[in-house]
Protein backbone atom coordinates (compact mmCIF):
# COMPACT_ATOMS: atom_id res chain seq x y z
CA UNK A 1 0.00 0.00 0.00
CA UNK A 2 1.05 3.33 -1.07
CA UNK A 3 0.36 6.99 -0.07
CA UNK A 4 0.86 9.68 -2.21
CA UNK A 5 2.62 13.21 -0.77
CA UNK A 6 3.03 16.23 -2.77
CA UNK A 7 6.04 18.21 -1.22
CA UNK A 8 6.93 21.58 -2.64
CA UNK A 9 10.68 21.67 -3.18
CA UNK A 10 12.94 24.37 -3.37
CA UNK A 11 16.07 24.93 -5.36
CA UNK A 12 19.06 27.42 -5.42
CA UNK A 13 17.72 29.05 -8.53
CA UNK A 14 14.94 30.83 -5.92
CA UNK A 15 12.15 28.85 -8.13
CA UNK A 16 9.66 27.02 -6.18
CA UNK A 17 9.13 23.49 -8.05
CA UNK A 18 6.65 21.25 -6.89
CA UNK A 19 7.16 17.28 -7.50
CA UNK A 20 4.57 14.49 -6.29
CA UNK A 21 6.49 11.78 -4.59
CA UNK A 22 5.74 8.21 -3.16
CA UNK A 23 6.21 7.38 0.46
CA UNK A 24 6.13 3.19 0.89
CA UNK A 25 3.59 2.75 4.31
CA UNK A 26 5.50 2.35 7.07
CA UNK A 27 3.94 0.07 10.08
CA UNK A 28 4.23 1.79 13.69
CA UNK A 29 6.80 -0.37 15.78
CA UNK A 30 5.22 -3.24 18.29
CA UNK A 31 6.41 -4.96 21.17
CA UNK A 32 6.06 -8.41 20.30
CA UNK A 33 7.38 -11.62 23.18
CA UNK A 34 9.23 -8.87 24.90
CA UNK A 35 11.18 -7.44 21.94
CA UNK A 36 10.91 -4.34 20.37
CA UNK A 37 10.14 -4.38 16.70
CA UNK A 38 11.09 -0.90 16.32
CA UNK A 39 14.21 0.76 13.84
CA UNK A 40 15.76 4.14 14.28
CA UNK A 41 17.40 5.80 10.95
CA UNK A 42 19.40 9.04 12.34
CA UNK A 43 19.53 11.26 8.93
CA UNK A 44 21.80 13.96 8.96
CA UNK A 45 25.62 15.53 8.49
CA UNK A 46 28.82 15.02 10.11
CA UNK A 47 26.96 15.92 13.41
CA UNK A 48 25.39 12.74 13.51
CA UNK A 49 27.47 10.85 11.24
CA UNK A 50 30.77 11.22 13.68
CA UNK A 51 34.05 12.22 13.40
CA UNK A 52 37.81 10.54 14.15
CA UNK A 53 37.56 12.29 17.21
CA UNK A 54 34.74 10.27 18.37
CA UNK A 55 34.82 6.48 18.91
CA UNK A 56 31.04 6.06 19.66
CA UNK A 57 28.95 8.63 17.68
CA UNK A 58 25.86 8.81 19.03
CA UNK A 59 23.51 7.07 16.60
CA UNK A 60 25.27 4.37 17.80
CA UNK A 61 25.34 4.60 21.57
CA UNK A 62 21.20 4.81 20.68
CA UNK A 63 21.48 0.31 19.82
CA UNK A 64 22.51 -0.30 23.06
CA UNK A 65 20.57 2.34 25.09
CA UNK A 66 17.04 1.62 23.04
CA UNK A 67 17.71 -2.09 22.42
CA UNK A 68 16.47 -1.91 18.82
CA UNK A 69 18.45 -1.52 15.76
CA UNK A 70 20.10 2.22 14.63
CA UNK A 71 21.01 2.87 10.92
CA UNK A 72 23.62 5.86 11.16
CA UNK A 73 22.28 7.68 7.94
CA UNK A 74 24.48 10.87 8.89
CA UNK A 75 27.49 11.99 5.77
CA UNK A 76 29.70 14.10 6.37
CA UNK A 77 29.72 17.48 4.50
CA UNK A 78 26.10 16.54 3.26
CA UNK A 79 23.73 19.88 2.88
CA UNK A 80 19.44 19.63 3.33
CA UNK A 81 19.46 18.91 -0.43
CA UNK A 82 21.65 16.14 -0.32
CA UNK A 83 19.57 14.94 2.77
CA UNK A 84 16.31 14.89 0.76
CA UNK A 85 17.85 12.50 -1.76
CA UNK A 86 18.98 10.21 0.74
CA UNK A 87 15.85 10.24 2.26
CA UNK A 88 13.78 9.69 -0.38
CA UNK A 89 15.93 7.28 -2.11
CA UNK A 90 17.97 5.62 0.82
CA UNK A 91 16.71 6.27 4.24
CA UNK A 92 12.57 5.78 3.29
CA UNK A 93 14.03 2.06 1.93
CA UNK A 94 15.30 1.06 5.55
CA UNK A 95 11.87 0.42 6.85
CA UNK A 96 12.66 2.87 9.88
CA UNK A 97 9.61 3.48 12.76
CA UNK A 98 11.91 6.14 13.98
CA UNK A 99 13.75 8.97 11.85
CA UNK A 100 15.71 11.32 13.46
CA UNK A 101 16.47 14.88 11.62
CA UNK A 102 19.38 17.19 12.09
CA UNK A 103 20.85 19.38 9.52
CA UNK A 104 21.52 22.83 8.14
CA UNK A 105 24.72 23.68 9.64
CA UNK A 106 26.75 23.29 6.18
CA UNK A 107 23.77 24.80 4.06
CA UNK A 108 25.08 28.15 6.78
CA UNK A 109 28.53 27.66 6.09
CA UNK A 110 27.51 27.28 1.62
CA UNK A 111 25.63 30.35 2.03
CA UNK A 112 22.31 28.69 1.22
CA UNK A 113 19.06 30.48 1.43
CA UNK A 114 17.21 29.65 5.20
CA UNK A 115 14.08 29.58 3.04
CA UNK A 116 15.70 26.42 0.98
CA UNK A 117 17.02 24.78 4.10
CA UNK A 118 13.99 25.34 5.51
CA UNK A 119 11.99 24.13 2.45
CA UNK A 120 14.10 20.77 2.39
CA UNK A 121 14.06 19.83 6.15
CA UNK A 122 10.07 20.45 6.02
CA UNK A 123 9.87 17.84 2.84
CA UNK A 124 11.64 15.52 4.65
CA UNK A 125 9.83 15.50 8.04
CA UNK A 126 6.52 15.84 6.23
CA UNK A 127 7.60 12.98 4.32
CA UNK A 128 8.50 10.81 8.17
CA UNK A 129 5.26 11.97 9.49
CA UNK A 130 3.37 10.79 6.34
CA UNK A 131 4.92 7.20 6.35
CA UNK A 132 3.98 6.86 10.10
CA UNK A 133 7.25 7.18 10.96
CA UNK A 134 8.40 8.45 14.43
CA UNK A 135 9.60 12.04 14.16
CA UNK A 136 12.43 13.33 16.13
CA UNK A 137 13.59 16.87 15.07
CA UNK A 138 17.13 18.85 16.53
CA UNK A 139 18.05 22.26 16.12
CA UNK A 140 21.35 22.81 15.05
CA UNK A 141 24.12 23.32 17.53
CA UNK A 142 25.90 26.67 18.18
CA UNK A 143 28.99 27.26 16.40
CA UNK A 144 31.09 30.39 17.33
CA UNK A 145 34.48 30.92 15.88
CA UNK A 146 34.11 28.18 13.87
CA UNK A 147 35.26 27.98 10.05
CA UNK A 148 34.06 30.69 8.44
CA UNK A 149 31.49 31.95 11.12
CA UNK A 150 30.40 35.20 11.09
CA UNK A 151 27.13 37.67 11.67
CA UNK A 152 25.59 36.31 8.48
CA UNK A 153 26.53 32.70 9.33
CA UNK A 154 24.79 32.96 12.57
CA UNK A 155 21.39 34.69 10.70
CA UNK A 156 21.11 31.26 8.71
CA UNK A 157 22.02 29.43 11.84
CA UNK A 158 18.85 31.32 13.43
CA UNK A 159 16.44 30.96 10.53
CA UNK A 160 17.46 27.42 10.10
CA UNK A 161 16.51 26.72 13.92
CA UNK A 162 13.80 29.07 13.73
CA UNK A 163 12.23 26.66 11.09
CA UNK A 164 12.69 23.59 13.20
CA UNK A 165 11.02 24.99 16.33
CA UNK A 166 8.02 26.64 14.45
CA UNK A 167 7.78 22.50 12.88
CA UNK A 168 7.65 21.22 16.16
CA UNK A 169 5.12 23.64 17.21
CA UNK A 170 2.85 22.74 14.74
CA UNK A 171 3.45 19.42 14.18
CA UNK A 172 2.37 17.75 17.99
CA UNK A 173 3.15 14.54 16.97
CA UNK A 174 6.71 15.43 16.48
CA UNK A 175 9.61 15.02 18.94
CA UNK A 176 11.58 18.05 19.83
CA UNK A 177 15.24 18.16 20.77
CA UNK A 178 16.63 21.34 21.58
CA UNK A 179 20.89 21.25 20.92
CA UNK A 180 21.06 24.57 20.26
CA UNK A 181 19.85 25.40 23.79
CA UNK A 182 21.34 22.87 25.34
CA UNK A 183 24.83 22.38 23.93
CA UNK A 184 25.42 25.79 24.16
CA UNK A 185 28.27 28.02 26.50
CA UNK A 186 26.23 29.16 29.06
CA UNK A 187 28.41 32.64 29.19
CA UNK A 188 28.51 32.79 25.36
CA UNK A 189 24.88 30.86 23.95
CA UNK A 190 26.41 31.39 20.40
CA UNK A 191 29.12 29.33 21.48
CA UNK A 192 29.74 25.56 21.57
CA UNK A 193 29.85 24.65 25.21
CA UNK A 194 33.62 24.00 25.64
CA UNK A 195 33.08 21.00 27.82
CA UNK A 196 31.54 19.22 24.67
CA UNK A 197 34.09 20.69 22.10
CA UNK A 198 36.51 18.85 20.30
CA UNK A 199 38.23 21.74 19.26
CA UNK A 200 36.79 23.29 16.05
CA UNK A 201 33.94 24.61 17.98
CA UNK A 202 31.83 23.35 15.57
CA UNK A 203 31.82 19.23 15.96
CA UNK A 204 30.99 18.15 19.74
CA UNK A 205 33.84 15.89 21.01
CA UNK A 206 32.90 12.25 22.65
CA UNK A 207 31.34 13.87 25.80
CA UNK A 208 28.94 16.41 23.62
CA UNK A 209 28.02 12.91 21.22
CA UNK A 210 27.50 11.39 24.76
CA UNK A 211 25.07 14.40 25.55
CA UNK A 212 23.26 13.88 22.18
CA UNK A 213 22.16 10.38 23.01
CA UNK A 214 21.08 11.58 26.18
CA UNK A 215 18.90 14.77 25.24
CA UNK A 216 17.17 11.79 22.33
CA UNK A 217 16.81 9.07 24.43
CA UNK A 218 14.49 11.66 26.95
CA UNK A 219 12.49 12.16 24.06
CA UNK A 220 12.09 8.26 22.62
Amino acid sequence: MQRVLLVSLLFASAAFAQAMLTYPGRTPGKVAAGRDLRKGCALGDSLTYGHAQVDSPWPEQLTTATHYEWVNAGQNGDTTTGMLGRYLNQVSGEDCTVVTLLGGTNDASAGVDPAITCANLTAIADGVLAAHQELVVLTVPPRRNSGGYGPELQGRLDATNACVRSYALAHPSARFVDLNTSLADPEDPAALNPIWDWGDHLHPNQAGDDEIRRQVLLVL
